[in-house]
Order: C-alpha cells, then sequence, then structure tokens
C-alpha cells in the first residue's frame, strides 16, 4: 500500500519530489524565501524608524536592485566558471553572514541608515550570483528531465506562499523581539540553506569556459541571440516584465480613483493576484507532461495581454477580481513554461549565462513600473495598463506569425 506521500508523487504536479535531492532543496528554499522577506520587512521597518523618510524605503529597494542589475549577467559567468554546489552555498552563507552583522549593530546601538543602504546593496550583489546559479543546479536534482516542470512551479509555489506568510511572520517577529530578531532568524534561515545543499550530490561543473570573463560573457549573449528559440522565450520575457507586470505596481490607482473601493478593496484586489498565481503555477506543474509547451506560452502569453487589456477598462469590481485571477494566472504559466524550455534545451556549460540574462530581464519590471506610471501620470493609468497588455499580446501574435521554430516547439 503506498503512503500518502508515495501517492502524492505519482501526481504530475508534484513528481519532482519522487528525487531526494529535490526533496532537500525545496527545503532549503523554504528556509530561504522565508528568510528573504523577513529580511526585506525588518530593513524597511527599520530604515523609516531611523529617518521617518518615505525616500529612504525607496533607497532600500534601489540599493539592492542595483547590486542586483550590476552583477547578474557577470552572476551566470561565474555559475559556468566553478563549482554550482559550492558557488551556492557561499552566497547563501555570505547573505546569512550580512544579517548577522546587521543584527549586531542593531543590538550595539550602533545602526544607522548608511548601514541598511550598504548591506541592502552587498545582499543585492551576492544575490546577482546566486539566483542563476540556483536555476541552473535545479536540473540536476532531477532523474528526469520531464520533471523540470514540476519542480520550477513547486520552487515558484515557495515563492508566491512567502509573499502571503512572509510579512505576516516579519510583524510576528517584530512586535516579539524588534528588526534584530528579524535579522537574527534570517542569518539562521539562509544557513539552512546551506546546510541542505551540502547534503545534495550534483556533477561538478568546474571545467566550464575557459575564456576571459568579458569573452564569456559575450558567448552567452551570442548564443542566446543567435537562437530563434532562446531570443524568443528571453523577448517575451523582457516585453512581459517591463510592459505587463507593471500593473501591479498600480493596483492602488484603480482601488481608489477607478473602482473606488478603498483600502479593504486594494487588499481583495491584490489577494486575487495571489489566487491567480497559485492557479498558475498549479496549472503549469499539471502540464508539465505537454509536449507543446512553445504554443502554450505564445497562448498564455497572449492572453495574459488581453486579459490586462479587459482589467484596464473595466469599471466593475467584481469583474476585475475575475479577471486579475486570470491575469496573473496566466502570466505565471507562461513564466513557469519558459523557465522549464530554457532549462530543457540549453547546453550545461552555458546555463549560468543563460539563466543570468533570463534573472536579468525578469528583474526589470521596477523599470516598467515607472514607465506606466510616467504615461499614468500625464495621460491615464487605464491606458499605461492598455499599451502595456497590446505590446504584450502583439508579440506574442508576431512570433506566432513569423518563428514556426517557436510555434512547433516540442519538449
Amino acid at each position: 500500500m503506498l503512503s500518502p506521500l508515495s501517492k502524492l508523487r505519482q501526481i504530475p504536479m508534484f513528481s519532482a519530489f519522487r528525487y531526494p535531492n529535490y526533496r532537500l532543496y525545496w527545503a532549503g528554499m523554504i528556509a530561504t524565501v522565508t528568510g528573504s522577506n523577513i529580511m526585506l520587512f525588518a530593513q524597511l521597518w527599520l530604515a523609516y524608524e531611523l529617518t521617518r523618510s518615505p525616500l529612504y524605503l525607496g533607497f532600500v529597494g534601489g540599493a539592492t536592485a542595483v547590486g542586483s542589475l550590476g552583477f547578474t549577467l557577470f552572476g551566470g559567468v561565474v555559475a559556468d566558471r566553478i563549482d554550482r554546489r559550492r558557488l551556492v552555498m557561499i552566497t547563501q552563507f555570505s547573505t546569512g553572514v550580512l544579517n548577522l552583522f546587521l543584527a549586531i549593530l542593531v543590538v550595539t546601538g550602533m545602526v544607522n541608515i548608511w548601514h541598511i543602504l550598504i548591506i541592502a546593496f552587498l545582499i543585492g550583489s551576492v544575490s546577482a550570483f546566486d539566483s542563476p546559479t540556483r536555476a541552473a543546479i535545479v536540473p540536476h536534482l532531477l532523474g528526469d528531465r520531464k520533471d523540470l516542470m514540476s519542480a520550477i512551479a513547486m520552487t515558484s509555489l515557495i515563492w508566491q506562499s512567502m509573499r502571503i506568510v512572509g510579512p505576516v511572520f516579519a510583524a510576528f517577529l517584530l512586535r516579539l523581539g524588534g528588526a534584530e530578531l528579524c535579522f537574527f532568524f534570517t542569518a539562521f534561515a539562509y544557513i539552512g540553506m546551506v546546510l541542505a545543499i551540502y547534503k545534495i550530490k550534483i556533477p561538478n561543473n568546474v571545467g566550464g569556459p575557459k575564456l576571459g570573463l568579458w569573452n564569456s560573457l559575450r558567448e552567452g549573449i551570442d548564443y542566446v541571440v543567435k537562437s530563434p528559440i532562446f531570443s524568443t522565450m528571453v523577448g517575451i520575457t523582457l516585453l512581459n516584465s517591463v510592459f505587463g507586470m507593471s500593473y501591479v505596481y498600480l493596483m492602488p490607482v484603480f482601488a481608489s480613483d477607478i473602482l473606488k473601493v478603498g483600502p479593504e478593496g486594494l487588499g481583495f484586489l491584490m489577494s486575487a493576484i495571489g489566487v491567480g498565481s497559485f492557479t498558475g503555477v498549479f496549472t503549469a506543474a499539471s502540464l508539465g507532461k505537454l509536449k507543446r509547451k512553445g504554443w502554450l506560452v505564445l497562448t498564455c502569453s497572449f492572453l495574459f495581454g488581453v486579459f490586462l487589456i479587459l482589467f484596464a477598462t473595466s469599471k466593475i469590481y467584481s469583474l476585475s477580481l475575475v479577471l486579475l485571477v486570470f491575469t496573473a494566472a496566466s502570466s505565471y504559466i507562461y513564466m513557469v513554461t519558459v523557465q522549464t524550455m530554457l532549462q530543457t534545451l540549453v547546453a550545461d556549460e552555458l546555463r549560468g549565462r543563460v539563466m543570468g540574462i533570463y534573472s536579468l530581464v525578469y528583474s526589470l519590471q521596477p523599470l516598467g513600473s515607472l514607465l506606466s506610471g510616467t504615461i499614468g501620470e500625464y495621460s491615464s493609468v487605464p491606458l499605461a495598463i492598455t499599451i502595456g497588455g497590446s505590446i504584450v499580446s502583439a508579440f506574442a501574435l508576431f512570433v506566432v506569425i513569423a518563428s514556426s521554430s517557436v510555434r512547433k516547439l516540442r519538449v
């Protein structure tokens, strides 16, 4: 008789849990993602406590983003040059140490806003090496690449869950012991990932690119640009990140000025996005055995743009909630599928660099919020969202018409 866990592993969306290495990695991800959410919450709270200035809250996010965006491409190069398993252990340990240092500064009363900004920049810089390296490790945790979509979806599920649970837990820790307790907890959470990775046995990729740093980076960019499949997948991600995902940042405008539902209504709008995200992740995991993933990406990207346009034009609150669920679901189905296709098709010696490029374009969402916010300021927010959705859908249609290699791709 099969145990409940064994039965769970036979369900397509949970098939990645068949592998002990992935289960260890998944447990480590729970620790590190929880820590990441608590860290951000505590950084922002402490920064505002020290300055009482909203401007410095923006500086904290900006410092993290500058560090991350500035080094992500080089992080991918390094991930292809040295043992990825050890590199993840180093990056996770380093982030833990930085949190420990900040906790000590708070306990001793020596902390000031510049400490927070510098540490935020350093953590962002470390994450630039961590993200592509962790992405490059995932395929090696599985015995069958057919379970890759399940693995990526289940990892995405952690991020979506912690977006809801993390802030609540962080608020509890903050009330219980102040910002220092949050940073101490985060430090040990990152050490949890170090221990998980230490127990995982995967092939060593040392002996990667022999070229210099810049030439290795150029080789990775050329690899993506010259491949119709990779350039299209990265292009879709770029346009969807810049022109599509900015709708999340503009939700307060819809709640206050368009739908007129106030703060409580804003909470339900954001919850609808969360429900859609969960739905998209589970749907993508369930479609892991589907061969025609090229069509799946293009269809969901097109629908993402269409639902954005419909949401932007809606004046009915209940309809807007439903449209947000479909908007978020379609966006997450295509995102999980794109990652799966990249991970399945890329040559292992270039995996870190390709995932570094993917991480970079995916991280450009704040740029999209700036563009949409500017259009909304000088025209209207619904027009900004409609323009973004139109660009997303138009590009998906263009690929359908112009690229048979993507349209017919079977993975």
